[in-house]
Formats: structure tokens, C-alpha cells, sequence
């Protein structure tokens, strides 16, 4: 950073993720010193109570919050002409002046093959090209979740097929590789992309390999049966993951997953006799969950030792502007497990103490879930999953 910021750049454009919030503090303290200006961008911070944490941060000239694809250029240039950075929708500035909120971006289709040239492909043994067919969610109704509620998830938004298969043709051409990672929210949120990507991988990059995340749900055809599961496998498809969460089909209702917990052990067992390498994310301690809710899913991940090859366990985490927030905010008394509650908007996250854990039939329920996922993520994976490991 230091180096950088010496070869007195005439700007600098930071885009970060909560997490590198001491990253930031310090860029800004460097940049301010060296009368260098700075662009923060990320996810997030079109959430109005985030943003304002952040731009407390010294050295930080302003904070760009929404997709600014078509427009960063001219931002660009009003910061180093020193104009009026408010005049642009989405920039936020220290002393409280804005631009206001950018609309979620439509014209996808219109967006430029991404330019990953300066990245040091020459220190990756196996490159692996990341790509998106489109930008939030078609079900978007998860009531934790924060994917659909940050700068680029607000409505789900397509770029349509043509454009994809363009893109993977151009990019496996340009950095030599036959491997891509989707980095959709739900890659089956547009059943022409995803039955596209199944029919015409191949054509357009012949002997490639592909994964991505999928949503299982009950509404109506969602492109992940048996047979076109087979198919996907047949076109690249190496990995697929999506959201289990809890195998409680109470609590899959109360978070609004729009599944049943039978579609998911039918899609998992289907994926794993395709050749598909299964991934899912689960959370534990989401509000109201019991002793029971939890020997239901040690069950679950028992019967389906075979067919899952890794599980990704987190902590439910309340996010603000979710709808787990406005469900809280108007009810509070209902979430009596959640013990003094209150929201880190410098992080975007919720602070509490979990009530249950203190029940001795929990504990015992929980240790079990962590050993059984545990032994899981040891199990040993194909060659071809290998390949991607360590990707999301």
C-alpha cells in the first residue's frame, strides 16, 4: 500500500467489504497525509446507517453506494477536477450532502466484458475465470438475507443468454482457461440463462468446467431435475451449492426459503448421482430454534453423509435493512431468545446473546451438528472438485 500511494496515483478507489474496515482506516490516513483523494465503494453501503459509519473514516473523500457501471468515469472525473461530487446519484459525502439513491442498474446486457488483464493470472496454477449471468434474486423473499438488499442484488436483473455465452467465449480465449466460477446469488433465477448455460456451455468452451450456486425451491419448474442435473453434468457442471440452512421445515418457513425439505433431499440425491460435487451453506441459531430443530437436521446430514461433500456452518447473523430487521424492529418481544440485542452498523450486523445455548439438551445437539459437519468437510473430493476447492 505504501509503495503504491508513493507513485502518487491521482486518485484512489477502494472497493471493500466490511470485514477490511481497519484496511480502510489506514488507506485513508496514508492517502490524507500524501493529499491523495479517495473513492470508497462496496455492497453495502447504499445502507444509509453504514454508509454513515464509514464516512467517519479519515481521508476518505466520499462514498460511492449502487452500481455506478456507466457512471464512475464522470465521478471519477469530478473528483479530480474537485467538482461537486453530490451532483452523481449514489455518492455520499462527509459533510452529510448526497446524490441520492441509484436505481438499480436494467441495461445488463449492455455491460463490457469484464478486463481482469492487470490481474496476476502468472501466480495461479489453475486460473479460474469469474462471471455473472445476472444481479440479485428471483425469489429475494429470505428473511436474513443480505445478498438481496446490497448495492448490486436490489431486484433480480438478467443479462440474458447471448451475452454470457459471448463473455465465456471471450474470456477463456483471452486467459487461456476452460474454468469458470458463477458468482450469481441463484444461477437458476432465469431458466433461459441456466437451461442456455446446460444446452451451450460447451460449444462456446469445448471441454470446460463450471460452478455455481442454485436456489431449491416448490414454485413451479426451477431446472434442477434429475434429467437436467444429468445434463448440467454432461456441460461442465462440477459443483453445485445452495442454501439448506436448517432441516426443519418450521424453521425453513419462518426464514421464507421457499423450499421443502424433501425437495432438497431430492435434489441433493439427484445432483450426486448426476457426478455433481454438492455443496450447501446451513446457519445455526436462527430465532426460535430448538433442541428439536436441531436433532432434525443431525438426522438429515446422517442420511445424506454420501451425497455432500461439504457444508459451509455459520452463526445466524441479523443484517439491517433485511426483512429479519423490519420483522424485529416491529415485533422485538417476539425474539425473546435474542438477549441485548443491538445493531453494529459499522459492520452491518446484529449484536445479541443467544438464549438457547444455555439448555443442556441444545448443547449436546449443537456439539453433534459440528461433529457431523466436521467429518463431512474431511471427506476427500474428486479431481475435478479439487480444482475448485477453496472457491465460494
Amino acid at each position: 500500500m505504501h509503495q503504491a500511494i508513493a507513485k502518487r496515483p491521482a486518485a484512489i478507489l477502494i472497493s471493500a467489504y466490511l470485514t477490511q474496515y481497519e484496511m480502510c482506516v489506514e488507506i485513508g490516513k496514508v492517502a490524507k497525509a500524501a493529499g491523495i483523494p479517495v473513492l470508497l465503494g462496496g455492497p453495502f453501503f447504499n445502507i444509509p446507517n453504514v454508509t454513515k459509519e464509514w464516512l467517519e473514516i479519515e481521508g476518505i473523500t466520499a462514498i460511492v453506494g449502487g452500481e455506478v457501471d456507466f457512471t464512475i468515469a464522470d465521478i471519477v472525473d469530478t473528483l479530480l477536477a474537485k467538482g461537486d461530487l453530490s451532483q452523481h446519484k449514489g455518492v455520499f459525502l462527509p459533510n452529510g450532502k448526497n446524490g441520492g439513491i441509484v436505481p438499480p442498474l436494467k441495461e445488463l446486457s449492455m455491460l463490457a466484458v469484464p478486463d481482469f488483464s492487470d490481474f496476476p493470472w502468472d501466480k495461479y496454477p489453475h486460473p479460474i475465470i469469474p462471471t455473472m449471468t445476472g444481479r440479485g434474486c428471483s425469489w429475494g423473499a429470505c428473511t436474513f438475507c443480505g445478498d438481496v438488499i446490497s448495492a448490486n442484488g436490489r431486484t433480480f436483473r438478467s443479462r440474458g443468454i447471448a451475452s454470457v455465452l459471448n463473455e465465456l467465449k471471450t474470456q477463456s480465449e483471452t486467459h487461456n482457461s476452460k474454468d469458470f466460477i458463477f458468482l450469481d446469488i441463484k444461477l437458476n433465477s432465469d431458466l433461459e440463462v441456466w437451461n442456455g448455460l446446460i444446452d451451450h456451455f460447451q460449444e462456446f468452451v469445448p471441454d470446460g468446467r463450471w460452478i455455481g450456486t442454485v436456489h431449491v425451491n416448490h414454485k413451479g419448474d426451477n431446472g434442477l431435475s434429475a434429467e437436467r442435473l444429468k445434463a448440467a453434468k454432461k456441460a461442465g457442471l462440477t459443483r453445485v451449492s445452495f442454501g439448506l440452512e436448517s432441516a426443519s421445515q418450521k424453521l425453513l418457513d419462518e426464514m421464507k426459503k421457499g423450499t421443502k425439505i424433501e425437495e432438497c433431499s431430492a435434489f441433493i440425491l439427484a445432483a450426486h448421482e448426476a457426478g455433481i460435487s454438492v455443496r450447501t451453506s446451513m446457519m445455526q441459531g436462527f430465532p426460535g430454534e430448538t433442541v428439536e430443530d436441531l436433532r432434525q437436521t443431525n438426522r438429515f446430514l446422517k442420511k445424506h453423509f454420501h451425497a455432500l461433500d461439504r457444508v459451509r456452518l455459520s452463526l445466524f447473523k441479523p443484517l439491517p435493512d433485511t426483512p429479519f430487521d423490519r420483522m424485529y424492529q416491529k415485533n422485538p418481544a417476539k425474539y425473546v431468545s435474542l438477549k441485548q440485542f443491538k445493531w453494529d452498523y459499522k459492520l452491518a450486523r446484529g449484536l445479541y446473546r443467544y438464549h438457547p445455548n444455555r439448555e443442556k439438551a441444545y448443547r449436546k445437539a449443537k456439539r453433534e451438528l459440528l461433529k457431523i459437519v466436521y467429518a463431512i468437510n474431511k471427506k476427500p473430493l474428486s479431481d475435478d472438485a479439487q480444482q475448485f476447492n477453496g472457491m465460494m
